[in-house]
């Protein structure tokens, strides 16, 4: 733990002190999750929370995975100027643009999202989504959890996959299914990502 009333420096300080904040115990918490009190202690000496249950441990405490894995707020504002001018980011930009319809810039510490592009299946960039939260809008709810999961895991353990998903149905456009595909990224902040429409 860091000094008294500094902020949590590890992801397992930030989860013991959300856990005696809001009071919930460990047994209640691996009720929730479905896993033994055992498997929770294990993240707690090793220091590493199971992937796959970040989304749901973050639900269940009301907190943003964001905040918890890195320790910043949505509105912590995290300014890299060397990379918003980095020359070597712009041309690797361009050089995707010649190959896909959209490049993304992710920031994975203020959730804001940078579009690089005119337009992907029938909608305008001006409707693209701006951050992390308008993303869970605008893709299908039932597969957002594959976006965001590959997000971690290419945050995390520098994972490229391909995702595919549907876009909400609410949404106009021409092809409802897109394929998302990581290229690299800046400082463990910032992902770079790519979008086009899925060619089965």
């Amino acid at each position: 733990m860091g000094a008294k009333g500094s902020p949590p420096i590890t992801v397992i300080d930030r989860l013991r002190s959300t856990l005696t904040h809001k009071g919930i115990s460990i047994t209640q918490l691996s009720d929730y999750l479905g896993v033994s009190r055992q498997a929770i202690y294990n993240w707690m000496k090793n220091g590493i929370i199971s992937q796959r249950y970040v989304e749901p441990l973050c639900i269940y405490l009301d907190i943003k995975a964001e905040w918890l894995l890195f320790g910043a707020y949505p509105e912590h504002s995290v300014i890299n100027n060397c990379y918003l001018t980095c020359e070597l980011k712009n041309t690797l930009i361009e050089l995707l643009l010649e190959n896909y319809e959209l490049v993304a810039e992710h920031n994975i510490l203020t959730q804001a999202i940078q579009w690089h592009g005119a337009f992907i299946s029938g909608t305008q960039q001006n409707t693209l989504p701006k951050d992390t939260d308008s993303m869970r809008e605008w893709i299908d709810p039932d597969y957002y959890h594959m976006f965001h999961h590959a997000l971690l895991r290419y945050h995390l353990y520098q994972d490229k996959q391909k995702v595919i998903f549907p876009l909400h149905q609410d949404i106009e456009k021409t092809n409802r299914w897109l394929e998302l595909e990581f290229k690299s990224q800046c400082n463990n902040q910032i992902m770079i990502y790519t979008l086009q429409p899925f060619k089965p």
